[in-house]
């Protein structure tokens, strides 16, 4: 992966959240917004969809922490929609719950997964998300 950082720099802005986040800082700070996401699709394992989840989890935690402004986006092949509707229905619900620990000012998610087994799972994760209060929703 190193030897094809150099091609990957100008869409990736780090392989940590401290690094994508200061990136993110150097955007804000031209009054350009950001979105970050989680590299990875299609997991294997429940195990690895809940990861993935709680990846997120700690990412929001660090965005709120940092005060940058930017996106996440949602994979929900990454949250295990390939394994079952009803994991990957739990695993956003986890994601939407942290809403109201971090209580943000903004939170937007951007939904990156175009090959959706069908939009029902689309729009219950969308319901999901509203209902916990993010309704800026792409």
């Amino acid at each position: 992966m190193k030897a094809l950082t150099f091609l990957a720099r100008r869409f990736v802005a780090g392989e940590t959240a401290p690094e994508a986040l200061k990136a993110v800082a150097l955007l804000n700070a031209d009054s350009v917004r950001a979105t970050v996401d989680i590299l990875g699709e299609n997991v294997h394992g429940e195990s690895e969809a809940r990861r993935a989840g709680r990846d997120y989890i700690e990412l929001l935690d660090a965005i709120q922490a940092s005060g940058v402004d930017t996106n996440i986006s949602l994979k929900l092949t990454q949250m295990g929609l390939d394994i079952s509707t009803e994991l990957c229905l739990e695993v956003v619900e986890g994601i939407a719950m942290l809403k109201d620990d971090l209580n943000p000012e903004i939170m937007r998610v951007v939904f990156k997964d175009s090959g959706f087994k069908d939009d029902v799972v689309k729009t219950n994760a969308v319901q999901i998300l509203k209902q916990a209060g993010i309704v800026d929703i792409r």
